[in-house]
């Protein structure tokens, strides 16, 4: 789908607009490394500087154009009432000469520029697209952020329990509390690694999370062949499913290539089938089905397991969600497994869906379409 930004033309006569919506009517452009293309829809409506105000509560523009006929005393009066609370905009002003544009600027907007008059069509779109990049990327920086510090706030929140009890058990070795019984002290430390295990997965799947949502690492498409990647899975997750007797069987063909990158696929492999062993009951099966379609290719991964309710379904893919029942609480995790899983899936335009029933299994399904 096509990203569409607003642009509001406000000046006392129509030529600009008229001009903009010439411009721009079927101009687009692509920013950086996103795959959809920038369109841009000119307000129709004549507006003038007075209406600025309630045209920014009503449906806030992307890209604002003043033209000659705003003077710079008059867009002041008005722009600061204008932007409060909202300076996630650019500003393009057109001013007659260089002495005027130079007085004139927004220091409210993420993006401000000018343009001297007169203007072609090819210098308004050109400026446009300026505009629009560096409106693009203040959000994108913005949007990064805030989600980085939410991350950092909960790993935060996750980390410290663990952290306390580490602290807690060393505390009392160090101490020598519990006297000459060194099986005691033992099982403190071997407590301490699990914890400390239970650390490392959460930075690593942290770690994994934030780099895919970056966006910043280059992937390395491949032919990958999917039945080699299930089977080491598997071989990577035996002993997880001999400790349990979990069963686990690979239906496939003898060869299923997908252009993909190897680790996104190892990743989606390893959380699924983890989960299918890690929440299955003693003695109970997993199956993985790998189907080659025209269209796409199907991932099917089935387990007899305790099942999951269909009001914590809706949660399952969010950030640090661990469903908590009597069966699940002694289970470790980081919440984080089938969140990364949807947003690799998702980098391939893809999806997956959960189908589960409580004391009788759960089946995930992954389509990922052929390039």
């Amino acid at each position: 789908m096509t990203g569409l930004l607003r642009v509001l033309v406000i000046d006392d006569k129509p030529d600009l607009r008229v001009l903009a919506a010439r411009a721009l009517q079927k101009y687009s452009l692509r920013v950086d490394h996103q795959e959809n293309a920038i369109a841009f829809e000119v307000e129709p409506n004549e507006h003038r500087l007075d209406c600025l105000s309630d045209r920014l509560r009503n449906q806030k523009p992307d890209i604002v154009i003043l033209g000659e006929s705003v003077s710079a005393q008059s867009f002041f009066g008005n722009f600061s009432q204008a932007v409060c609370g909202c300076s996630d905009f650019a500003v393009l002003a057109i001013r007659s000469d260089r002495q005027q544009a130079a007085c004139f600027f927004s220091p409210n907007s993420c993006y401000f520029d000018y343009l001297i008059s007169p203007i072609s069509k090819d210098e308004l779109c050109f400026a446009v697209a300026k505009a629009a990049e560096g409106l693009i990327r203040q959000r994108s920086a913005q949007d990064s952020t805030s989600q980085t510090l939410s991350l950092l706030a909960i790993a935060a929140h996750e980390l410290k329990a663990p952290a306390a009890s580490i602290e807690g058990h060393l505390q009392i070795v160090l101490d020598q509390s519990a006297g000459e019984n060194k099986e005691f002290y033992r099982h403190l430390l071997e407590r301490c690694l699990v914890r400390s295990q239970a650390m490392r997965h959460l930075l690593n799947d942290l770690l994994d999370l934030q780099t895919i949502k970056s966006g910043k690492k280059k992937r390395e498409i491949l032919s990958v062949d999917l039945v080699e990647s299930a089977r080491n899975a598997i071989e990577t997750l035996r002993s997880q499913a001999r400790d349990k007797n979990v069963s686990v069987a690979l239906h496939s063909p003898e060869k299923l290539t997908l252009q993909a990158t190897r680790l996104e696929i190892d990743i989606i492999f390893n959380n699924l089938l983890s989960n299918a062993i890690k929440y299955n009951i003693e003695n109970g099966k997993v199956d993985l089905t790998l189907e080659d379609r025209p269209q796409d290719v199907v991932i099917r991964v089935e387990d007899t397991g305790i099942g999951i309710s269909q009001q914590d379904q809706s949660q399952l893919f969010r950030e640090f969600t661990r469903i908590k029942t009597e069966k699940t609480q002694d289970i470790s995790g980081t919440g984080l497994g089938l969140c990364i899983v949807k947003n690799i899936i998702e980098l391939y335009q893809g999806t997956i869906d959960v189908r589960s029933t409580v004391n009788q299994g759960t089946t995930f399904t992954v389509r990922l379409p052929h390039v």
